[in-house]
């Protein structure tokens, strides 16, 4: 725990980080395949978190260099107004960025943009930054880093509806993968860059959403991730096209349209709600169609190929899983053998990292289709885990 200056002036608190300290933390995770530095900032006893609105931790050149080159290790900074957690990717970024030590800031913004001033109404805007060498380094090269920032639900607030956005140069706001812990009391969030991000809350509402599914509809529907879905109904139990698949899973992971990729798959109308994001996943790679430049868009999807395209996307976001020690073998399932070829080694290597299990059964059930209802739930959990 490394505790902060305040300045009682300007609501800034000013944390730096002993090299000894980190030298001591290095030394307790050297060698170890995967670990974390967490480095504390307080705030001294006399001083209120509300009424600090920036802290800056500094973090010695030397010091962020000796836990690159010794370590394969996350580090954290947690602090009043914010916990940030930056993976070894992230970390390798900012330690290639040049010379000089290196600082992190979390500050609230009060200067808010006219035009964003309806969204954003009376919830707080949070600016990150980090500067290496008095220079800013937004760009985390692949890496991603996870934000947890205090959040006390307002009365009627549906904590499923609550989401973050960032405001990129272009003054645009973008979704980000973002979730409410009640347990924490705060909002989540992971992003590959850093931004001024705002919390708001924007509940949709679909008049035959009820039941063990409603969360889940609530949650993918708030974020805008459902696609070709008009007027007040959700249509929970209609099965899941293959386009209709591939464009909701590239919205929740942020795989925007290039405008670039005109080159479509033959069969996918120019005029459909998944056209253009199709046009981009073939220029990506995600998907191969099924031939003959074809791709079925409007036939069913089934779960092995649905689990491949969600091992194909976590590929391109950097966010490939890793083996856990508790994962599950393809061959355990009774009917693991039915996987098709194409698809057994991305669902052998989702299972072994324990992102998808199977059915209560104890099946896999991979020629099964799937409908809206399941497809809301799987994202949900995927987000929130």
């Amino acid at each position: 725990m490394v505790e902060a200056t305040v300045d009682p002036d300007t609501g800034v608190a000013a944390v730096a980080v002993d090299p000894e300290v980190i030298a001591d933390m290095v030394g307790e995770v050297k060698g170890a395949e995967e670990a974390t530095i967490v480095i504390i900032a307080a705030l001294p006893d006399d001083a209120e978190a509300e009424d600090v609105s920036e802290i800056e931790v500094s973090i010695p050149a030397e010091a962020l260099a000796e836990v690159l080159s010794d370590t394969n290790a996350k580090l954290v900074i947690a602090t009043p107004l914010a916990d940030i957690t930056f993976d070894v990717t992230a970390l390798n970024a900012i330690g290639g960025a040049g010379d000089g030590d290196v600082v992190v800031i979390a500050k609230v913004v009060t200067d808010v943009p006219e035009e964003y001033k309806d969204i954003v109404g009376d919830r707080p805007v949070y600016e990150l930054l980090v500067l290496v060498g008095g220079v800013e380094v937004s760009d985390f090269l692949g890496g991603t880093v996870t934000v947890s920032i205090p959040y006390t639900l307002k009365p009627g607030e549906n904590p499923n509806a609550i989401i973050v956005n960032y405001l990129s140069d272009d003054g645009v706001l973008h979704v980000v993968r973002a979730y409410y812990s009640a347990e924490a009391e705060a909002v989540v969030f992971t992003s590959k860059h850093f931004s001024k991000y705002v919390i708001s809350h924007n509940p949709v509402v679909y008049s035959d959403v009820s039941g063990w599914y409603k969360d889940s509809v609530e949650f993918i529907a708030a974020r805008g991730y459902t696609v070709g879905i008009t007027g007040d109904r959700y249509e929970p139990d209609k099965l899941v096209t293959r386009g209709e698949f591939t464009a909701t899973l590239m919205r929740a992971y942020g795989i925007e349209i290039d405008p670039s990729a005109a080159d479509n798959f033959s069969d996918v109308d120019a005029n459909a709600p998944y056209a253009a994001y199709l046009a981009t996943a073939k220029m990506l790679g995600i998907v191969q169609g099924v031939g003959g430049n074809r791709f079925n868009p409007e036939s069913l999807m089934p779960r092995e190929q649905m689990f491949t395209l969600l091992f194909n996307i976590l590929r391109q976001i950097g966010e490939t899983p890793r083996k856990i020690p508790d994962g599950k073998a393809l061959e355990s399932f009774p009917d693991g053998g039915t996987v098709g070829d194409p698809y057994a080694d991305a669902v052998s290597a989702l299972l072994a990292a324990g992102v998808i299990d199977g059915n209560t059964d104890g099946t896999l059930a991979p020629k099964r289709s799937f409908d809206r209802a399941q497809m809301a739930e799987m994202i949900y959990k995927l987000h929130t885990r």
